[in-house]
């Protein structure tokens, strides 16, 4: 079951995947995205296998035309990447050709295009974001 919010009035689209709720938050850094999610849900999306991401990006697709955040991140270029919720998921997804490539240094936060292979991209970009909440759908 599906549910999206009305986007010219909360610039929201809520979801329900899997056992697991998410709520995609449009045009936010990935700083502004994280800190939404850890204040209304448990924080930005964890992958923790292949079929948790085919399972997003299939319901992304039906409400979101763009790139979006995710969880993964790093500290510094050399630094690996984490998820921010510090799990302990070994999961690494699939980057696209060429990735990840930290252009210019900065490029520290990582994204996913509709095709569900990541980039990694600076953190102050303006995407939509997936958040989580595995213990219940909430609508607020």
């Amino acid at each position: 079951m599906y549910y999206k919010r009305a986007a010219h009035l909360t610039n929201y689209i809520s979801c329900i995947f899997s056992s697991d709720a998410c709520d995609i938050l449009t045009d936010s850094s990935w700083s502004d995205a994280q800190m939404h999610c850890q204040r209304n849900y448990i924080d930005l999306a964890t992958i923790d296998e292949q079929t948790d991401l085919d399972e997003m990006m299939r319901v992304i697709r039906q409400f979101h035309n763009g790139d979006v955040w995710t969880g993964l991140s790093r500290t510094d270029g050399n630094a690996p990447w984490v998820w921010s919720d510090q799990s302990p998921s070994t999961f690494m997804p699939s980057w696209a050709d060429g990735q990840p490539n930290n252009r210019g240094g900065t490029q520290l936060c990582a994204g996913t295009s509709l095709t569900g292979t990541f980039n990694d991209a600076d953190c102050y970009m303006q995407y939509a974001a997936v958040c989580y909440n595995s213990d219940k759908f909430n609508l607020d």
